[in-house]
């Protein structure tokens, strides 16, 4: 099962030289926080998901990228 709320930190505004309006970024180590409901993850050892991310400069955006994230969970 998936998570029941997804919390994502405060998008920061940042326009690069190529686009005529600020786009919404997250700067440096975004924190993003997934709330399961109670007893989901009790037989998981290992939370297993992905990321979908885009680097950007004020020059040029990156092609979007998808990383697998795997997270241990204490037992």
């Amino acid at each position: 099962l998936g998570p029941v709320r997804i919390a994502y930190p405060q998008a920061v505004p940042f326009k690069p030289s190529f686009v005529k309006t600020a786009i919404d970024v997250y700067e440096h180590t975004p924190v993003v926080v997934a709330t399961f409901a109670a007893g989901a993850l009790d037989d998981t050892r290992v939370l297993r998901g992905s990321v979908h991310v885009q680097a950007c400069n004020d020059q040029i955006c990156l092609p979007p990228s998808k990383l697998a994230v795997s997270i241990p969970l204490a037992e």
